[in-house]
């Protein structure tokens, strides 16, 4: 596997200069590695040296190293012949044999990026992190119903993403959400962009984001801001539909015939509702409409002024809150 055997001296070498890199938390670890009785070993059964490639018989190797270009770090890389192997690849089982309900792969750091993903090469185009919820067996065998990536913060953002051109987070469903987040007191999803969106979400089926307040919040907030810190509203568009927009507080209702007035059941409707309503059949000589009576919790009134021929008369409603 390799070009030629490695000297004791010269392993030991080897073992210092890591095990200063990494520090004494993984130094357990690493010495596990170096070892030649119960050590890691590659496909054809030799030791895993660090600081070269181990090779196997296909022709593909493994990189091992301690790097100290980005401030000391345990590397591991995978180069196979088609490009598109595994540099690290962590399970988690039960004692049944199945996948268990433990973490693959834990990554913390107090200040950094717990686990960081990047894509090299002329095209850039492969997934820096990737996650995937299976039912049993390996990878790609089956879809699960688990969460293929999560992300939880007690006071910051559950996921953040940045894109400097294309998508920050993009999520993708056939049946069911595109992209959750849950946080107890920040930004359960958090996406920037500085020309592309910063969140998109898509789905055959479902919504491709909902947002949902289970208070008085906003289910989801759109703002417009510009400049410097604290980034003030400039009065931009804020939100843009393209498309049918649809508004649970928007309908259509009918003053009966022989009447001057309706009430319309709503219990959206606040003391400082604004009720816009159209009329959208002829109510019948001069007759227009006189008024709008708001009934808090309950509805509205609608009022046509008194007329001695009085039709059914056709006319459709928009209920929204005035902004703060």
């Amino acid at each position: 596997m390799n070009d030629s055997p490695r000297s004791i001296l010269e392993q030991k070498k080897d073992r210092r200069g890591v095990l200063a890199l990494i520090g004494a938390g993984g130094a357990a670890a690493v010495a596990a590695l170096l070892g030649r009785g119960n050590g890691a070993r590659a496909a054809t059964n030799d030791p895993l040296i660090i600081g070269q490639d181990n090779e196997q018989d296909s022709g593909d190797n493994t990189r091992l190293g301690g790097s100290v270009d980005w401030g000391g770090v345990f590397e591991v890389g995978n180069r196979s012949s088609e490009g598109s192997g595994i540099a690290i690849l962590g399970k988690s089982y039960d004692p049944a044999g199945g996948y268990g309900p433990g973490s693959g792969v834990v990554g913390e750091s107090s200040t950094g990026a717990g686990v960081f993903g990047e894509v090299f090469g002329e095209s850039g185009s492969g997934i820096g992190v990737a996650g995937r919820s299976n039912r049993t067996g390996p990878p790609g065998d089956g879809e699960g119903s688990g969460i293929g990536v999560s992300g939880k913060s007690g006071s910051g953002d559950g996921v953040d993403g940045t894109s400097q051109s294309g998508v920050g987070v993009a999520g993708h469903s056939d049946s069911g959400i595109g992209v959750a987040g849950d946080s107890p007191s920040g930004t359960g999803v958090h996406g920037k962009s500085e020309i592309g969106p910063g969140v998109v979400g898509r789905s055959h089926f479902s919504p491709g984001v909902v947002g949902v307040a289970l208070g008085h919040a906003p289910g989801v907030l759109a703002e417009s801001r510009s400049g410097e810190e604290p980034y003030p509203l400039d009065g931009g568009l804020a939100l843009e539909v393209m498309g049918k927009a649809r508004f649970s507080t928007c309908g259509a209702y009918t003053v009966p015939r022989g009447d001057n007035s309706v009430f319309v059941p709503n219990p959206a409707v606040t003391d400082v509702s604004h009720i816009t309503v159209t009329l959208t059949s002829n109510p019948g000589g001069l007759r227009v409409l006189q008024r709008v009576e708001r009934m808090p919790g309950s509805g509205f009134r609608v009022h046509l002024t008194p007329a001695l021929l009085r039709p059914a008369t056709v006319f459709t409603y928009l209920i929204v809150e005035p902004g703060e």
